[in-house]
């Protein structure tokens, strides 16, 4: 079986996180597969970018290192470890059991993480590393019509519908605007809802806006303003909208103040923060442009995929020109996820969704 490596960053590709394939059995068979002291830094570094299939952060010092130093390939797990820590840019790394390697580390903007693991290994565990070796960005569709499975999780955020009908539904939105990284900024299970009584249960329910994060605030309002479709499946009515949301990913990344108070008093109060916030962020994208600046103005794309229940989105909220320290991150877009999914859809894909979770909820997985 072969190995997985897990780059999780929030720049240049939109599912915050990049998965490959590769061809080894162990982690140490991998490593002096790509061990050479034949090439320079520079050669070898792009080496290490053929063989991994991409760019991380701390590739470049892994790579400099051992040509300069003629650093000999190490032979054992413990060496590696050792050798990893000491000649790559590296916060924390962890080797569980030979099979499993974990890399915390930061650029000074985000923190990064990369992870390489026996796919075997991986399998003996889903509910953990399901979505780490995820490939596809677009999850799988197939949910159960009849039984619902409720998520072992400890959620901090839980709203207990007022008018509850049957199921769960879960809401994980992952913001990428501090130097956090992809991490979640709120889970938050609903209860006594699925996916198709979400708007309703945004619009019609009496609900305190305080225990709302700010997204579903903004889907509440949109939701309100669509006349009623008895047959409109929730995502054709996201799609509605859905050009509108990058720009209100934008207030996050650009840090426009609209935390009022007013926010959390009901749809119409909710309704005049966000104009004046949107007509804050307008005047922020002219003094962009008045020094020269477009990137505001390049932020703009949006993936969705989904069905009756569960719903994805990738969002672009920020584009990095360059990178203040990261030389190969040119042109970078900066991705948002937006996970909504329902127990119906966790009945066919139990550990995936406890793996979806697990990934946003920790960096020590």
């Amino acid at each position: 079986m072969p190995l997985y490596l897990n780059y999780r960053t929030p720049f240049g590709n939109f599912t915050s996180k990049i998965t490959k394939k590769l061809d080894s059995d162990s982690i140490i068979d991998w490593f002096k597969t790509v061990w050479r002291l034949d090439l320079n830094g520079e050669e070898l570094y792009h080496f290490f970018l053929q063989k991994f299939q991409t760019h991380f952060y701390g590739l470049g010092h892994l790579a400099y290192n051992i040509a300069e130093k003629k650093i000999q390939e190490p032979t054992s797990v413990e060496e590696l470890e050792k050798t990893l820590k000491e000649n790559s840019y590296i916060n924390e790394i962890r080797i569980e059991n030979g099979k499993y390697l974990e890399i915390l580390t930061d650029d000074d903007e985000f923190s990064l993480a990369w992870y390489i693991l026996e796919e075997k290994f991986a399998r003996t565990n889903l509910n953990r590393f399901a979505y780490l070796i995820y490939e596809d960005w677009r999850l799988p569709l197939d949910y159960n019509p009849k039984k619902g499975t409720k998520i072992n999780f400890k959620f901090e955020d839980v709203i207990r519908s007022n008018n509850p009908k049957s199921g769960e539904l879960y809401f994980i939105s992952i913001i990428n605007d501090s130097g956090e990284g992809p991490i979640a900024h709120c889970p938050l299970k609903i209860e006594g809802i699925r996916l198709p009584d979400f708007k309703e249960f945004l619009t019609n329910e009496d609900i305190d806006f305080e225990v709302l994060p700010v997204n579903l605030i903004y889907y509440a309002i949109k939701f309100k303003e669509q006349e009623e479709v008895n047959d409109k499946k929730l995502i054709d009515e996201i799609e509605v909208f859905k050009n509108t949301i990058p720009d209100l990913h934008k207030l996050f990344h650009f840090y426009i103040d609209f935390e009022s108070d007013d926010l959390y008093l009901g749809l119409e109060k909710a309704k005049e923060v966000f104009r004046n916030a949107f007509e804050n962020l307008s005047k922020k994208a002219q003094e962009f442009k008045e020094i020269g600046r477009e990137d505001i103005n390049k932020i703009d794309e949006i993936h969705i995929h989904g069905n009756n229940h569960l719903i994805q989105m990738s969002i672009q909220a920020d584009y990095w020109e360059n990178h203040p320290v990261d030389s190969d991150l040119k042109k970078s877009k900066v991705f948002d996820q937006v996970f909504i999914f329902d127990d119906l859809w966790v009945t066919e894909n139990e550990q995936l969704a406890n793996s979806i979770l697990h990934y946003y909820s920790n960096w020590k997985l």
